[in-house]
């Protein structure tokens, strides 16, 4: 398709829809290329994506948030939102695709899909917050069992730390593992599984 002919065809498919192409060159049939919509949304896309009938993104998910509209949408995010605490912060629904402000009850402020929020989803600063951790809770944990932690940095919860039980044994693992998962001494839990007073292995690491 030669540059005249296909630009050409572009303003014709856009005036179709009543949009515009903006573009004031032809850079190809899989090219990328500005248009805009009769409601005023600007994006860009392949020459073969509109004339293949595709057309603005935008209005798309606009129509498809209006076709998942819900008898009680604000009823049921502002619920959703309660059950931690939180609140619905918008006044209008409409449609789970389109985004709402959230406040949790830690005061945080977020805007996110309804969608989103009635499957679960909350929020991301109290969930990144859950996490964190300090060496001081690692080695109070460690305490707890009767050993030390011997890291003096913490991470997160997957990084490793070094931790030694009350026998002397020493070994790395991360914390989520020793917090969460209840694991802790390899060396005494096969020292454990030795029955016979005798054995090699069991003088080897009761002696650590």
């Amino acid at each position: 398709m030669m540059a005249p002919e296909g630009l050409e065809r572009l303003k014709n498919a856009a005036a179709q829809r009543c949009g515009q192409c903006l573009s004031r060159r032809y850079g190809g049939y899989h090219g990328k290329h500005e248009f805009k919509c009769e409601a005023g949304h600007r994006w860009k896309t392949t020459a073969q994506s509109v004339l293949r009938g595709a057309w603005c993104p935008h209005c798309a998910e606009a129509q498809a948030g209006s076709a998942l509209l819900l008898k009680d949408g604000l009823e049921q995010l502002r619920a959703r939102a309660a059950e931690p605490g939180g609140e619905c912060l918008d006044e209008a629904y409409l449609g789970t695709v389109h985004r709402y402000k959230f406040r949790c009850s830690k005061g945080h402020e977020w805007s996110s899909k309804g969608g989103a929020v009635l499957r679960g989803r909350w929020c991301q600063r109290c969930a990144i917050d859950a996490q964190r951790c300090t060496i001081e809770e690692a080695r109070a944990v460690a305490h707890e069992r009767g050993g030390e932690c011997l890291s003096e940095i913490y991470v997160n919860a997957r990084a490793h730390l070094v931790w030694q039980c009350h026998r002397g044994h020493v070994w790395p693992a991360n914390f989520d593992n020793v917090r969460n998962k209840g694991k802790w001494c390899p060396d005494c839990k096969v020292l454990n599984m030795i029955s016979s007073a005798k054995s090699k292995a069991r003088a080897r690491l009761e002696a650590r």
